[in-house]
């Protein structure tokens, strides 16, 4: 009964509420800002929104006295999936169907990752150490690629990202020689929750921490 009604409100909400605007809310450290952390938010919500729904789980982000914490928030789209069928809201990426096979908006997607990269070089422009971005050597006869790693939590009762999906990228990704943390919340659902946050963040601080560059 929970998961309907909450699949209702989410609904009624979806086409009664303007879209939010393009606002990116930045906490600045304590400290000269050594990395930097850029939290995506969901679809149909908003970067303040998102750090709040941080902080309310975890407490303030300044107990991360080095790291700059940016939290954007993506352009509207007309967003085609069930159950926004086009209507317009904030959205990173577009697909015809919520499926992991859907056919993908590539424009919608370049245009988030030319944001995303626009960020990323502001913050080296800001003073970030440049040799913090450790993702490509060059060897004698080659480009040696090292991907970073990655960490994905699932939730078995996730209504709108199944199990499935999730299970199957981390698949995906180790095949191609990527390290996977994989966090499978078995009494969880979609909603972000403050283990998975908690998980997170000892995952950023201690990638931060291993990096080549720092070592």
């Amino acid at each position: 009964m929970s998961v309907i009604l909450c699949l209702l409100s989410c609904s009624l909400s979806i086409y009664c509420c303007e879209p939010f605007e393009e606002i990116t809310e930045i906490i600045e450290s304590e400290l000269q800002p050594q990395s930097a952390v850029i939290f995506l938010h969901g679809t149909g919500e908003s970067g303040p929104l998102m750090r709040e729904i941080v902080e309310s789980h975890i407490g303030s982000l300044s107990q991360y006295p080095s790291i700059r914490f940016i939290f954007p928030t993506a352009k509207a789209i007309p967003f085609r999936p069930f159950p926004w069928n086009g209507q317009i809201t904030t959205s990173w990426i577009d697909g015809n169907v919520a499926s992991i096979d859907c056919e993908v908006n590539y424009e919608v997607l370049d245009t988030s990752a030319a944001l995303i990269d626009k960020w990323v070089q502001d913050q080296v422009l800001s003073g970030i150490p440049s040799d913090r971005i450790c993702n490509a050597t060059r060897g004698q006869n080659e480009i040696k690629t090292e991907l970073p790693p990655l960490y994905l939590t699932g939730a078995a009762f996730d209504f709108i990202v199944f199990p499935s999906w999730v299970e199957e990228t981390v698949q995906f990704y180790k095949s191609i020689g990527v390290r996977v943390i994989y966090n499978h919340q078995p009494l969880k659902s979609h909603f972000i929750n403050t283990e998975a946050l908690e998980g997170l963040l000892k995952f950023i601080v201690q990638t931060i921490d291993n990096l080549p560059c720092n070592k």
